[in-house]
């Protein structure tokens, strides 16, 4: 009875276990297959590029088959769509980052290159051609990417002109010619900027106070392309003894009195300086000189006028002048040109000149250089002089003593350059033709035929009925009166400083 109890026993137990073994195999089948399948529905997910779908099964199956494998790829999808939308977002630039992210999966290298691409044509698009050129630099032959990257080579320089020629402009309209003719160089044959370029070389000639030529009453000058002075006619007094000068820059003589401008700012002078007790050694900074009858005067870097000499007149009446740009003398009288285009005047016959020059101020506005002179053929009118102002436009203006028409300027034009001779005014134009208005005084010639045929002439000077040019050789024409061989003496001459157009110091 036991062994049959304990018989039923384990044939129960092992029914049980046999029960359990079989629901055992039966669940791992079932859930392996379970597995099986959503493994297959994880790749079709893919296939179907349903990442997010996939990833969510993946996660469950970390140590099913690939599983890893392919959840990685699902993730490189995710974000492959991502960037690709981001593309089409035209945010290239976030678009790049999340390729570089997965910079290996399928085409993403080439999309990445797509991507930039599409970027710089943006910015191209745009006229950011800086930040585009950069890019299509970088990519080299992709596309057409080498001919957009010289076109925006083209449209920077462009642009860049553009910028330059705006700044020059400025700065013409603003009357600084220095920068502005520098900038419109620059630009070549860029719009009309070889037109600026004469404009501004002659503004600066206007304003160009250094006189590379001068006249005295008896006898001529001139400076060196290696800073001497030549010299002819009278000197009696000692005004021609210039021999050892060196490194001038400008020169100014008169009747018995020659005055030189150094480079370094001192001046030097000779001639009958100690009978008017005249010493400029101690001199400095000085932009301008010039030499009156019996007095000289210099013009500093600051705007002053110093003077030293005879002051019988009050032509050394200076010393309260201010903001001077320029300055002129003549027969016992100073004359001063303010920044403001106010003149000064004083010295003999200063006080008929001035009330002229107020009843016209109008039309001496703008003035940028001035020049006199003064007297007549006789004493009787000696001192009488004129007065002659040039304008920024190229026009010029004159006051004064007409008695031989030596103020008929009014249709002159394209003037760079002015002088007054006793009786006459002489003006150089900006194509190197000059200009003449007085009429001979009688029995005496001093403008002849010769002067109409002058041509590309850089300096002009006139003075005691004698006139003297320089040409674009350096050589020295003359015409006029030939006492103490003060005309012909020059005309051996041919190493004089050239002051023209394309060579503004």
């Amino acid at each position: 009875m036991m062994l049959k109890r304990r018989n039923t026993l384990l044939i129960i137990f092992a029914s049980g276990v046999t029960i359990f073994i079989i629901t055992f195999f039966v669940f791992a089948f079932y859930q392996r297959d379970a597995i099986a399948k959503k493994y297959e529905n994880a790749i079709k997910y893919i296939e179907q590029e349903k990442y997010e779908d996939a990833i969510s099964i993946l996660e469950t199956l970390p140590d099913y088959k690939d599983s890893a494998i392919l959840l990685e790829e699902a993730n490189k999808g995710t974000i492959y769509i991502e960037a690709e939308k981001l593309l089409a977002e035209k945010k290239y630039e976030s678009a790049i980052e999340k390729f570089n992210e997965i910079s290996d999966y399928k085409d993403s290298s080439e999309r990445i290159t797509q991507a930039k691409y599409e970027n710089a044509l943006h910015l191209f698009e745009n006229h950011e051609y800086a930040a585009a050129n950069k890019i299509f630099q970088d990519l080299g032959d992709y596309n057409d990417s080498e001919v957009l990257s010289a076109k925006c080579n083209l449209y920077l320089f462009e642009s860049s002109q553009e910028l330059v020629y705006k700044e020059a402009y400025n700065d013409f309209l603003n009357e600084n010619y220095e920068k502005a003719l520098s900038n419109f160089v620059s630009l070549n044959d860029y719009k009309d900027s070889e037109e600026y370029v004469k404009k501004c070389q002659e503004a600066l000639r206007r304003k160009d106070t250094t006189k590379v030529i001068a006249t005295g009453v008896l006898y001529s000058l001139a400076v060196t392309t290696d800073g001497k002075v030549k010299t002819t006619g009278f000197n009696r007094e000692h005004q021609s003894e210039v021999d050892s000068w060196t490194d001038i820059k400008s020169i100014s003589g008169f009747d018995v009195i020659t005055i030189g401008l150094k480079n370094n700012g001192t001046v030097i002078t000779t001639g009958y300086v100690d009978g008017y007790n005249i010493d400029t050694s101690n001199w400095n900074n000085i932009i301008d000189v010039s030499a009156g009858e019996r007095h000289v005067v210099g013009l500093t870097k600051d705007g002053r006028v110093l003077g030293q000499g005879q002051n019988v007149h009050g032509e050394l009446n200076v010393s309260n002048w201010k903001n001077i740009v320029d300055i002129a003398t003549g027969w016992r009288t100073t004359v001063g040109l303010t920044e403001n285009g106010d003149v000064y005047v004083t010295g003999y016959g200063s006080e008929n000149l001035e009330n002229e020059l107020k009843r016209k101020k109008d039309d001496w506005k703008d003035v940028v250089a001035i020049a006199t002179n003064g007297g007549g053929s006789d004493s009787k009118c000696r001192g009488k002089g004129h007065i002659v102002g040039l304008k920024k436009d190229g026009t010029v203006v004159a006051v004064g003593d007409n008695t031989y028409e030596q103020l008929e300027v009014d249709d002159w034009e394209n003037i760079i350059e002015i002088a007054a001779g006793d009786w006459y005014t002489v003006g150089l134009t900006s194509d190197g033709q000059v200009k003449i208005t007085g009429k001979n005084i009688p029995r005496s010639q001093y403008i002849d035929e010769e002067f109409y045929s002058w041509k590309d002439i850089t300096s002009i000077s006139a003075g005691f009925g004698q006139t003297l040019g320089v040409n674009k050789n350096g050589e020295v024409v003359a015409i006029g009166f030939n006492d103490e061989n003060k005309r012909d003496g020059v005309k051996n001459w041919n190493d004089i400083i050239v002051k023209d157009l394309y060579d503004l110091k």
